[in-house]
């Protein structure tokens, strides 16, 4: 939920400083909350069920990383980047919905790692994205 709240924040930020990508970071926050919302509420939360939202969250967060990777087209660098986060989302997964008969325990310990991994990577692109806002070498996306 803390990370939907941290994208909604990001994609306001992005439309002010007229970053046409502005729109893909507002749709996965939405899906970040809905399915915060979706867990923090349900009162039959499963390991089947729990692996099932998280997988979705990782193919949904993948789509739109290698959508990002594919904008940021011209800095290779920046585009390799965020391309690997995508895979490490498809990684994941694959690994939440093809071990769904985990203990929840289990599933939520590789969800929290997932997400300690995905917002190390995101705030690394986001502190060298402020860094370089100004600068002639800024990353202009496609």
């Amino acid at each position: 939920m803390g990370n939907g709240i941290l994208l909604v924040i990001g994609a306001i930020f992005s439309l002010e400083h007229h970053v046409r990508f502005w729109w893909m970071m507002l749709g996965e926050s939405l899906l970040a909350l809905a399915l915060g919302v979706y867990l923090g509420a349900s009162l039959h939360t499963t390991s089947h069920s729990l692996a099932y939202l998280a997988g979705l969250h990782a193919l949904f967060r993948m789509v739109f990383q290698f959508h990002l990777a594919i904008k940021l087209r011209q800095d290779r660098a920046w585009a390799a980047f965020i391309g690997f986060s995508g895979l490490i989302s498809l990684l994941m997964a694959a690994l939440f919905l093809l071990h769904r008969d985990d203990s929840i325990r289990t599933i939520s310990v590789w969800l929290s790692s997932y997400e300690a991994v995905f917002g190390s990577l995101t705030l690394c692109f986001a502190i060298v994205l402020h860094r370089l806002r100004n600068s002639p070498n800024a990353i202009q996306p496609v």
